[in-house]
């Protein structure tokens, strides 16, 4: 526990936010004191992870994703949910997977169609 808000967000560098739901080139995950979903001043990153593989597609409904310092989720833009969805290139059926972020900050893991493109 960290009392203070930590966001992810999709990322091209592994430094700074993007401002975009395709989280295929990468995200970062971070302290984020201010609430402003931005790294700056004395927030730290706390982990990167880069594109694992041009087959894999992610993509969301958000830029970006915040607990707050109480491990609830903070979700903006009149969001219920933030849904992430990762798929392989030439999926077929339902074995695309969605991971979804409620307000509790609870996330859940479905099978969705793999219609959707990243």
């Amino acid at each position: 526990r960290r009392s203070v808000p930590v966001t992810a967000c999709s990322s091209t560098d592994q430094a700074t936010c993007s401002g975009s739901t395709d989280w295929s080139a990468g995200f970062i995950v971070f302290t984020d004191g201010n609430g402003n979903g931005s790294v700056d001043g004395a927030d730290a990153v706390l982990q990167t992870w880069t594109s694992t593989s041009p087959e894999i597609g992610t993509n969301s409904n958000a830029d970006h994703a915040v607990y707050n310092s109480m491990g609830m989720a903070t979700i903006g833009g009149g969001l219920a949910t933030v849904n992430f969805n990762v798929k392989k290139a030439g999926c077929s059926g339902t074995r695309a997977k969605r991971v979804v972020m409620s307000l509790s900050g609870s996330l859940v893991t479905d099978k969705v169609d793999c219609t959707w493109v990243p």
